[in-house]
């Protein structure tokens, strides 16, 4: 076929060429046997064929042609274009004609499929359309034809859909686009056939931008297109948008600007809408006017990225973590059965009359709702409430896939029961995994939170009985009238309105049938008993007016929107009694509010009020009132005051900080949560009846406790020096007064004969009161640790005590009748104390509770063991750090139900493995840092899971090859003196973890043992050395990790880092194996391009990165990180020991951290905190930023009611409340630098930063250290995920303190408080 251009005439036969541009040199690639005027060579010499650019959506024609030009070293992208008629369009200013191409017929039946034709993938996840032997090529969907092209720098020819193929592939691809598909073409690099695969690996951003590779063209006769790098060089208002088909099998990178529009960009790729799909799991339809680059860069810039590295995300799959857009509404994202599950069954009623009908029937909500025909048209025939509905499989002759129903709400009601016959068994065992979660729900509740809804089923509105309706976190808005209006409606509808004024023509017909005919707000009038109605997180700008026409409603909940104001008009709901508008941006309220007589409860926290509405005071029946996370003046005391009625009153975050004034607040009042307020002087009414309160976080010298009504008082974290308690509060079950700076307890104290728990850690008491152990029945709970006590009580009578904590006080001796006679305790800690000795308890008998005792940290030798037998049920035994040096046999015998025993840091030079072998469910044995010589049987410890017998004197382990096989880790690390034999590899290699480090020649056997072994050698440099250790605490799953790289880099660098991620056992496991790897990336990045002014730039851009590749894994939760870089400045070698000794350093300390893990360094014995820590109790600062950007802070001090962290990796779902960009810092070394601790909360909860600095220095290693640092913490009272990395600096220093050489202790343990 021969056609004529505009600027000039020629032809291309069947057997068409398209030109290639490599920058390195210009080719032609394709031979040509041309009909028409001109050869292919010399079309492609001019460029006449043009572009080459396939189309998302187009069925292609094809080409054939072979490649030449083998020399060529890397082969750029080629572009194609395809019309309708299957033919190549000349583009302006272009020549020659062009004739049809031939495309292979797997490419041309590839449309809106998954590219590999394979089945849908999750949307996401890795697109493997990168992998597909066609689709694998760079796409290109030229710009051309659209109106709006010139507006976003591109002209006609340029590619706006981008995707690179692997290197190693491209020349196979070009060959089988032209029809070569037979033979696979040899890359240039290679010397070998490279076949097309489906396998190939994912390409990064960098090769996305690489400008060699992304080299697109426009049409003939113009200049040639930018590469996507030099795109966005020009201009900081560019980027790309990643956008999926809504099945999730295509996914393609759109050129855009910061002010193109979802219409316009819906128009470029042929959809009628264009979805995003943000971090925490909603999926809202764009607007016309809406910009996706904008939105996109304002939901990364939340994030912490910023720069050059922002406009790239765009290309990243990464980034589909955080945001997507889709071109239809995501089907894998959104729970369809939670809305609305239709199946067409073959159902009966469970009797012997029924017979078996074919109808339509389908769950909505917690309904089922049946028809009596098979279309599912008209209203239901009958509606069944699915609580209480139990649902079992069922065995029919003739019917297969069958369950039966039986549904009975209330014991009153009958009962019914139906049998359903599916037609596949996946309907069936989808209907019996949703049955039991609707089961749960109320009888007159329909739960339909976190669907994405845009309208209420259909099928919901002939449901008049619904009386409780949650529609959290969805788009219903109320239904559109009149265009004159739109300045009243929300802000998707008008944004619907107003893509018809952009005379897209594919918008203009189809918008009005965009629009649901029911399911809107205004439909809600159809529920003639609706109660409660919650529209919380809808992204409500203003209130939908249509609500106060639903006068039933006693409940109406419109949290965390963006309302910035309450149209007049709420009065009309007369009998509302709750009302919920709290993390809104309100500052007042409408004074049609007083009509609301009924309302008991009102929450406007986390607003933006200034002063307390005057609609308020006049609220008669108000009783509940929540002001928490405003910023109101100093008349707030008098505006509550004014409120007579009020018994609640949160006002938590609200920054007063002056004192309260004395007879402001009601008499009435009954609780009071004034967390964080900064006030210093407590006044309430003398005659209140106040029964809860809540002052813990504040400037307070003294507390009033005069209420007889008092319940509960938490006090934490003040200054409180004096308690007044007249008239005393006969009422109080609970006291906390931790972390203030009491130096006694009033005796009055005693006469609380109600009190169960009482706290008053953290304070500067030096004794207790006298009758603490004796006059008070009903006390349960006592924690005095870190005081100044000496001794106890003598007097012990009737103690009722179950738990005791006196750890980190100065107890010499206990009272000779205090075990005796405190016969009820379960839990008992004396750690970190001065004794010398336990005194007896008596007759076995008579003690029979004690399960957890903790002795570390003291100065007890083996005769403590005569009491500690006769506890018969104690499960957990801490005695590290004493000066025990065996450990008696006939006393072992007696604890049959020991689950874990902790003698670390003693003087052991052996364990008795014939006693311990006899308690028959001992799982846990820590005894490192002894004398130990040599390694017993331990066949006979049947459910033994955990040996630690590190930093010992074991010169062999031959009775390893007994070790049973029920043992999960063995720590062998820090043995100097050890000889791996040849038979101790085949040994080990059954246990899952191994741990080998600082063992001199255990190298030799890693190959044998496997890679579950835990081993780096002794550094070669000599100026730091490491050691760690790790818990599980009692979830039974270890969620905590390290990275340990003492060699990093160049040899010369140091990367250590600790990570702890709750409950998710995904994270630890990919930050092992990547994180080292993802630092050294970005540091290579920095050190390529430059960082300006920001040199640890890098250490931000990894946890970005790492936050990124995590998405996929994360659904809840996150990971706290610390990471420590110990950098090489230019200089230094490893014979930097000599100027670390002349006091001269050229290592920096650079850290990073988001979360609860800390770092800590020594620095002369001195502790220095290198971290912030990211929670809402700990810092200011994180409260506000949260507030600010619209978040909430629950009373248990979680952000929006999930996270206490402020800022983690790994999860979107709170962003931008929670976010992964962390703090930064960076020192240099010096020559007093002596350690660095880097742990998780499971240390620092329990252990001081001084007090972990001053046990390290104790230690002769740092494995030692690290493990003692660990015992200490479990012996303080943790029970999470501990992680601790312990990295010495300069081992000179330990000289001459009484330590050998093999790291065992010999010296008396430090007293810590």
């Amino acid at each position: 076929m021969d056609g004529a251009g505009g600027g000039g005439g020629g032809s291309i036969g069947r057997r068409s060429t398209f030109s290639v541009f490599n920058p390195g040199s210009q080719l032609s690639i394709g031979s040509a046997t041309s009909n028409g005027a001109g050869s292919a060579a010399q079309q492609g010499a001019t460029g006449a064929a043009g572009p080459f650019i396939p189309t998302r959506r187009s069925s292609l024609s094809s080409s054939s042609g072979a490649l030449a030009g083998r020399d060529a070293r890397r082969m750029p992208v080629v572009s194609l274009r395809q019309e309708k008629t299957g033919s190549l369009k000349r583009g302006a200013g272009g020549s020659g004609a062009v004739g049809p191409l031939h495309i292979p017929k797997r490419i041309a039946s590839t449309k809106r499929k998954s590219v590999s034709g394979s089945q849908k993938q999750p949307p996401g996840a890795v697109n493997r359309a990168f992998d597909a032997p066609y689709f694998g090529t760079a796409y290109a969907n030229t710009a051309a034809a659209l109106p709006s092209a010139s507006s976003h720098g591109m002209s006609a020819g340029q590619a706006v859909y981008s995707r690179v193929v692997p290197r190693e592939q491209r020349h196979s691809v070009i060959a089988e686009l032209n029809g070569d598909a037979a033979s696979a073409i040899t890359p240039p690099d290679s010397g070998t056939t490279t076949p097309i695969s489906s396998s190939a690996s994912y390409p990064s951003t960098d090769d996305l931008l690489d400008a060699g590779d992304m080299r697109l063209f426009e049409q003939p006769g113009t200049a040639a297109a930018l590469s996507n790098e030099d795109w966005l060089a020009q201009s900081p208002d560019r980027g790309f948008v990643r956008v999926h088909t809504s099945d999730g099998s295509y996914t393609g990178a759109e050129r855009c600007t910061l002010e193109t529009t979802a219409g316009e960009l819906a128009e470029r790729i042929g959809s009628k809408w264009l979805f995003v799909f943000n971090s925490s799991g909603m999926v809202r339809r764009l607007g016309g006017n809406e910009r996706p680059l904008h939105i996109q860069v304002r939901k990364l810039t939340e994030m912490g990225y910023e720069g050059v590295r922002l406009q790239r995300r765009g290309l990243s799959a990464e980034t589909d973590h955080c945001i997507s857009f889709y071109d239809g509404k995501p089907v894998n994202y959104v729970r369809e059965d939670q809305v609305y599950l239709p199946s067409l069954v073959r159902i009966k009623q469970k009797a012997w009359h029924s017979m078996w009908r074919r109808r339509y029937c389908c769950i909505c909500g917690n309904r089922l709702f049946l028809y009596s025909n098979e279309t599912g048209k008209g209203k239901p025939s009958k509606i069944e409430v699915l609580t209480n509905a139990r649902a079992v499989q069922h065995r029919d002759k003739t019917h297969e896939h069958c369950l039966s129903l039986t549904v009975q709400v209330t014991a009153d009601t009958p009962e019914r029961s139906y049998l359903i016959s599916f037609d596949s068994w996946s309907e069936h065992d989808q209907w019996m995994r949703l049955l039991p979660r609707l089961s749960q729900q109320r009888e007159h509740e329909v739960d339909l939170s976190g669907c994405s809804l845009e309208a209420l089923p259909d099928v919901l509105l002939y449901d008049d009985n619904v009386h409780i309706l949650n529609l959290t976190r969805n788009y219903i808005r109320s239904r559109p009238i009149k265009p004159q209006n739109m300045h009243h409606q929300p802000a998707t509808i008008r944004s619907l309105r107003a893509m018809k004024d952009l005379k897209h023509p594919f918008l203009h017909s189809s918008i009005e049938s965009a629009l649901p005919k029911s399911g809107w707000l205004d439909d809600l009038l159809r529920f003639r008993h609706l109660r409660s109605l919650t529209l919380a997180d809808n992204c409500l700008e203003t209130v939908p007016t249509v609500l106060y026409v639903i006068i039933t409603l006693r409940e109406l909940n419109l949290a965390v929107n963006d309302l910035k104001e309450i149209p007049p008009g709420i009065g009309a709901l007369r009998g509302l009694q709750v009302l919920h508008l709290f993390s809104n941006k309100l500052s007042d309220l409408p004074r049609d509010l007083v009509q609301l007589q009924q309302l008991t409860t009102l929450s406007i926290g986390f607003n933006r009020f200034k002063v307390i509405p005057d609609v308020v005071h006049q609220l008669t029946r108000l009783r509940k009132f929540v002001i928490a996370g405003n910023s109101f003046g100093t008349s707030i005391w008098t505006d509550l005051g004014k409120i007579g009625n009020l018994e609640a009153l949160d006002a938590r975050l609200v920054p007063v900080m002056e004192a309260m004034q004395d007879a402001m607040l009601t008499t009435k009042l009954t609780y009071v949560d004034l967390d964080n307020t900064g006030i210093r002087s407590l006044y309430l009414p003398k005659a209140g009846v106040i029964a809860s309160m809540n002052c813990c976080h504040n400037k307070l010298s003294t507390l009033p406790m005069f209420y007889p009504t008092l319940v509960s008082v938490l006090a934490n974290c003040n200054r409180i020096e004096e308690l007044r308690m007249s008239p005393k509060p006969t009422n109080l079950t609970r006291l906390l007064l931790s972390r203030n700076q009491l130096k006694e307890i009033p005796e009055d104290l005693c006469d609380l004969s109600k009190l169960q728990i009482l706290d008053v850690s953290h304070n500067h008491l030096t004794k207790l009161p006298a009758r603490i152990f004796w006059n008070m029945p009903c006390l349960r709970g006592v924690d005095a640790s870190f005081n100044r006590l000496q001794s106890l009580p003598e007097r012990i009578d009737n103690c009722q005590m179950a738990r005791l904590n006196l750890h980190g006080n100065r107890i010499r001796e206990l009272p000779i009748a205090f075990l005796m006679r405190a016969n009820m305790l379960i839990a008992l800690n004396l750690s970190s104390n001065l004794l010398t000795g336990l005194p007896p308890i008596g007759p076995a008998h008579e003690i029979y509770h004690m399960e957890e005792l903790a002795l570390t940290n003291n100065s007890l030798n083996e005769q403590c063991f005569a009491t500690i037998a006769g506890y018969k049920k104690l499960k957990i035994l801490h005695l590290a750090m004493n000066q025990i040096r065996q450990l008696p046999i006939k006393c072992i015998h007696e604890l049959l139900e020991l689950q874990e025993l902790t003698v670390s840091r003693n003087l052991l030079t052996q364990l008795p493995i014939q006693s311990l072998a006899k308690l028959p469910k001992l799982e846990r044995i820590m005894a490192h840092s002894n004398q130990i010589t040599e390694l017993g049987d331990f066949r006979k410890v049947r459910k033994l899971v955990r040996l630690d017998v590190s930093c010992n004197d074991l010169t062999t382990i031959d009775h390893v090859t007994s070790i049973i096989s029920s043992l999960h880790g063995l720590d062998l690390s820090a043995n100097r003196n050890l000889n791996l034999t040849t038979g101790v590899p085949t040994a080990l290699k059954g246990l899952p973890r191994v741990v080998i480090e600082e063992i001199p020649n255990a190298e030799d056997y890693l190959a044998e043992v496997g890679r579950h072994v835990d081993y780096q050698g002794i550094p070669a440099h000599g100026l730091w050395t490491h050691g760690s250790a790790e818990a599980s605490g009692n979830r039974g799953k270890h969620c905590a990790g390290q990275v340990k790289s003492q060699a990093f880099r160049n040899g010369r660098e140091g990367l250590y880092g600790v990570f702890n991620s709750g409950q998710n056992v995904q994270i630890p496991h990919f930050l092992r194996q990547n994180l080292a790897s993802i630092v050294l990336e970005e540091f290579t990045n920095q050190q390529q391009f430059g960082s300006g002014s920001k040199p640890l730039n890098y250490l931000k851009e990894a946890f970005l990165t790492a936050h990124s590749r995590l998405g996929p894994m994360v659904r809840k939760g996150g990971a706290s990180l610390a990471i420590c870089h110990i950098y090489c400045l230019s200089g230094a070698t490893a014979s930097s020991v000599a100027a670390r000794r002349s006091g001269v350093l050229n290592y920096r300390l650079n850290v990073a951290n988001v979360g609860h893990v800390q770092a800590v360094l020594s620095r002369a014995g001195s502790a220095m905190t290198l971290t912030q820590l990211h929670t809402t109790e700990d810092s200011a600062e994180e409260r506000t930023r949260v507030t600010r950007v619209g978040g909430f802070i629950t009373p248990e001090g979680k952000v929006n009611g999930l996270l206490s962290a402020t800022r983690v990796i790994g999860t979107a779902s709170l962003n931008p409340y929670i976010i992964p960009e962390p703090s930064l810092l960076s020192i240099e070394l010096a020559a007093e630098d002596e350690l660095l601790i880097i742990g998780c909360a499971g240390l620092w909860l329990h252990v001081t930063h001084q007090d972990a600095v001053a046990m390290a220095r104790e230690c002769s290693s740092a494995s030692q250290a690290a493990k003692a640092l660990r015992d200490l913490a479990q012996a303080y009272g943790s029970q999470g995920n501990i992680s601790i990395v312990v990295v010495f600096f300069n081992q000179t220093m330990l000289s001459g303190r009484g330590r050998s050489s093999s790291g065992a202790s010999y010296t008396e343990s430090p007293r810590l408080r």
